[in-house]
Parts: structure tokens; C-alpha cells; sequence
């Protein structure tokens, strides 16, 4: 069986046609490169696994099911159009479509554009039995919107902000502005918030994000309940630390300006149905100057990751037993 490994080897550009036509080529590994545009089809690529393709941010596919198996970017129609015509009727359709989009995709989800203190209330009952989890800046609970209109019923991770620490409302202002431009798939995704007053006049500040069924790492790497505790095996393990790697790449390479994480440890790395990682907290989050003049956006002397996946959590992903 015929096999070409050239992953890691920074190639750029679109896929060479030409290996679809090598007939007795059975494995091909292109992972970990700059290629771009569309995955071919034929040949050797009939069958290929996204392993093979990993790392390739700008690789897509026309057809829904590609792109999920493959984990790419979802392409535009290919379609030749009259310049004037993109010009005076698409790309300003397209503006008002994206705008839609944005205002709209929480109510999709059944939830308001923003969210009361009263809705947050009501969805989570702030009952210790919807704790997922407590940290520093706050805790999180499983919570459940529903609108009368259509009966939709959706559950998020609404993380409530603890203000008596002062520094709190600047870890919400620094969440939300790190959030609201970045999309990929091994981040978690934030729907909406809430900053309002609770039932006693004070400050409330909250963050509705994706629910991550499988809870965070440290719950696989620590389990309570040592002899009954969930395992990870060889391979989930890699596949966690590629994800963490593949959401720091994107941050620090494909966001402008780079977004550094600055807490990235094993409770922040929250695993969804499919053992898919998605990074969260970005409550310490930074923006990283592109001018070294400017120290406010300075990431030096900040504590925690800044460019790679933290040597703990990886001697523990996949050493530790």
C-alpha cells in the first residue's frame, strides 16, 4: 500500500490536483500545514479521515456531511457572478444577512438577545442541584430557557460573576469583549448575557454559554470516585491535546489582535457530548499589542499560558494513568 506523510512540512496553497490522479496511493497525511480552500474528492481523498487534515485551518468543504467528518469551514457556493452584480446586490444582501444572524441566533436558541436577572433566575433556580462548577470569579449552573411561543427548551451553562471580589466586573468586561469576535469549534461559544440588579438592588453580572454534557478535564483526570470514575485512553487523550493546541493556534495566530488565554489549566478545558474540547474562562484574558509601545495590551508578567499548552496538563494527558 502506497503512503505519502508529509504533515508538519509548512505547505501552503490549494491541494495539488494531481495526487487525485495517483491511483495507487492508498494514505495520505497532509495535517498540520497552511493549505486552504477545498478538500478534493476523488482518488485517495474518496476516503480520507480528518486526522489526516487536522491543523489546516483554511481547508473546506461545499456539502454538510464533509464538513462534518472532516471538521472544515463551510464554503460558498461556487458561482460565477457579474462583478456589478456583487458589488450592488450580494455583498450588501450578504451585510444584512450576517446582521440578521448576529441579532438573531440567540433567539434561535430560545433565548432574548440579553438576559434579565429574573430569566436567569428562573432557568437555573440558582439550586445547588444545577451547580456544575465554582471557581474563583464566580460559579456556574445548568440552566434551562424556555419560550412560550414555540415551546423550545434549551440548555446552556450560565456562569454568575461573585462581585464582592473587585476585580470581578473587570473579568466580565474582559469575557465579553474576548468573546464576541472569536468562533471555533474547540472554543465554547457564548450566547448571551445579563448584566442587571438581583432582588436585593445589588450588581449582577452572568455569561449564558454552551453546555458541555461531559463536564470539564480535571473531573477525567480526577475523578471523585476513583474505582467507579470515567477513564481516558490513549487516544482521547491526543485528541484533548490537539483540541487545546488547536484553540490556542487559532487564538494566537488567526485572531486580531491575538487573544492570549492566561488560565489555561484542566478545569477550563470542558468536553462536550462527543469528547470534542472547548476552551473557557476567558476571564484573564488579554489582547496582545501588535505596537510593544503599548503596555496596557502587554501580555509580560501575566500569569499563566501564553503560547503553548500548559507542561502539566500535558505530562498528565499522556503519562498519568
Amino acid at each position: 500500500m502506497a503512503s505519502l506523510d508529509i504533515f508538519s512540512n509548512n505547505l501552503s496553497g490549494l491541494i495539488p490536483t494531481e495526487l487525485e490522479n495517483l491511483i495507487d496511493l492508498q494514505m495520505l497525511n497532509l495535517s498540520f500545514n497552511s493549505l486552504k480552500r477545498e478538500v478534493l474528492k476523488n482518488g485517495v481523498f474518496a476516503n480520507i479521515s480528518w486526522d489526516s487534515l487536522q491543523g489546516n485551518n483554511q481547508l473546506g468543504a461545499f456539502d454538510h456531511e464533509t464538513v462534518e467528518k472532516l471538521r472544515v469551514t463551510t464554503c460558498v457556493t461556487k458561482t460565477k457572478l457579474n462583478s456589478d452584480l456583487v458589488l450592488k446586490v450580494i455583498i450588501p444582501t450578504s451585510s444584512f444577512i450576517v446582521l440578521v444572524c448576529a441579532f438573531s441566533s440567540s433567539e434561535l436558541k430560545g433565548l432574548p438577545p440579553r438576559l434579565s436577572y429574573s430569566e436567569t433566575q428562573i432557568a437555573t433556580k440558582f439550586d445547588t442541584k444545577n451547580l456544575i462548577g465554582r471557581g474563583a470569579f464566580g460559579s456556574a449552573y445548568r440552566a434551562v430557557f424556555s419560550t412560550s411561543e414555540n415551546g423550545i427548551h434549551t440548555t446552556v451553562a450560565v456562569k454568575v460573576l461573585d462581585l464582592t471580589q473587585s476585580k470581578d466586573s473587570n473579568s466580565f468586561d474582559a469575557e465579553c469583549e474576548a468573546l464576541k469576535n472569536i468562533r471555533h469549534c474547540n472554543l465554547v461559544k457564548d450566547f448571551t448575557s445579563c448584566s442587571s440588579i438581583d432582588h436585593t438592588g445589588a450588581e449582577f453580572k452572568a455569561l449564558a454559554m454552551e453546555f458541555m454534557s461531559n463536564g470539564n478535564l480535571d473531573k477525567w483526570l480526577y475523578p471523585a470516585d476513583v474505582e467507579c470514575g470515567s477513564t481516558l485512553t490513549l487516544t482521547q487523550r491526543l485528541n484533548i491535546a490537539i483540541d487545546v493546541a488547536s484553540a490556542l493556534d487559532y487564538l494566537h495566530h488567526d485572531c486580531d489582535p491575538p487573544v492570549v488565554h492566561c488560565d489555561l489549566k484542566s478545569g477550563n478545558v470542558l468536553l462536550d457530548e462527543d469528547m470534542i474540547v472547548h476552551v473557557g474562562d476567558f476571564g484573564l484574558a488579554r489582547f496582545l499589542s501588535h505596537d510593544s509601545s503599548q503596555n496596557g495590551s502587554s501580555t509580560i508578567g501575566l500569569k499563566g499560558s501564553i503560547g503553548y499548552i500548559a507542561p502539566s496538563m500535558l505530562w498528565i494527558l499522556l503519562y498519568e494513568t
